[in-house]
């Protein structure tokens, strides 16, 4: 849910910049007469955006399924045991 904050200001870049964004909304909203409750402002500050859910379930399974990657990489090659007579003719043709 978004801040009944309308300004010229622009939306910022980094995530720092967001966050004090977003501070300086809640304490203009706060000031203003008939403000709700310091409950319900905590809840507009902390609410998620569908968008934002959904942006970090993505992020989170790329995380997990890249963990998944490298530990598979890690893993030991078993080479097969060779048959009897198959080491016997290899090693006659080494040496």
């Amino acid at each position: 849910m978004k801040l009944p904050f309308t300004s010229s200001i622009p939306q910022a870049r980094t995530q720092l910049l967001r966050s004090l964004q977003q501070a300086f909304r809640l304490a203009v909203v706060a000031n203003e007469p008939g403000a709700p409750s310091a409950d319900e402002l905590a809840e507009m500050a902390t609410s998620q955006t569908r968008r934002d859910f959904l942006t970090n379930t993505a992020k989170m399974g790329l995380l997990v399924s890249a963990g998944g990657l490298l530990s598979a990489c890690d893993t030991e090659v078993v080479e097969p045991a060779l048959e009897p007579q198959r080491q016997q003719s290899l090693g006659s043709l080494t040496g």
